[in-house]
């Protein structure tokens, strides 16, 4: 199947409050979660969250990405303008609905990976989860190559910070999203763009998320080939070898340059 996608160099994360009266992870441990929940804060942004109340309703849009883009492995990522959107808000009961693509095959219980963010990161800000209702509208493929999987992640850890009184919209919180997203990932090539929009490098530096914006020529629209058969990115990933030779490397860096260049001129 193809299709094409306008790429977007606007942010692409949005999180909205609800009236205030209607208002599988890793092995990671909960207490270092709780320092990064914890540790991105200044003077100015506990000011501005002191505005902020813990809300009842959160609407999370997150894009489809498309990541290493040949040369540019576990670093290089884009955003396209392909949308999932995940509503979450308070209820009596649990409750989980998906809609669209995935529609009668993502999980519906709590072992689904958008509950399982927002339960661990309302654990990690010393709250439990209350009953919560989950609306997934989707419109990423899941197992196509499209980062429906890092979506899943960032909208449930935004919806779990949102819910617990983060302003999920500041510079502050980004960053911390982007820690908590790529720390669960492994690599933050597809959710630093699912965050930021547009054309993203990412790496880690000493245990820390970095990301920087490419630019992209205004208009430029991307051609999407989407297989009918589905390859689940841990299979993809394990046909890969431990190590490459250096010539090889040598390659990549190469045409990783390049390709930066050439949307550059």
């Amino acid at each position: 199947m193809a299709t094409s996608a306008r790429s977007r160099a606007v942010p692409l994360l949005v999180a909205r409050r609800g009236a205030r009266s209607a208002r599988s992870f890793s092995s990671e441990s909960s207490s270092s979660y709780s320092k990064l929940t914890t540790g991105f804060s200044s003077r100015i942004s506990n000011v501005q969250e002191s505005f902020f109340y813990p809300v009842d309703r959160v609407v999370v849009n997150v894009p489809a990405t498309t990541a290493n883009l040949g040369p540019g492995f576990d670093s290089f990522g884009f955003a396209l303008d392909v949308w999932n959107r995940v509503i979450v808000q308070k209820s009596d009961r649990f409750e989980m609905v998906v809609e669209g693509e995935g529609e009668g095959r993502i999980s519906l219980t709590e072992d689904n990976l958008v509950v399982q963010c927002v339960r661990k990161v309302l654990h990690s800000l010393g709250k439990e989860m209350p009953p919560l209702r989950f609306e997934c509208q989707n419109a990423v493929p899941p197992t196509r190559g499209m980062g429906s999987s890092s979506a899943a992640l960032v909208a449930g850890l935004a919806a779990g910070l949102a819910l617990g009184g983060k302003d999920v919209t500041t510079p502050a919180n980004k960053k911390l999203l982007l820690q908590l997203a790529a720390n669960e990932e492994g690599h933050a090539d597809n959710v630093a763009p699912a965050i930021y929009g547009g054309f993203q490098i990412a790496f880690n530096a000493e245990g820390h998320w970095i990301t920087q914006r490419v630019h992209i020529p205004d208009g430029l629209q991307c051609v999407l080939f989407i297989p009918d058969d589905e390859m689940p990115t841990t299979e993809a990933r394990a046909v890969l070898p431990a190590k490459i030779d250096r010539k090889d490397a040598i390659f990549n860096i190469a045409r990783a340059s390049m390709l930066i260049n050439c949307f550059g001129t």
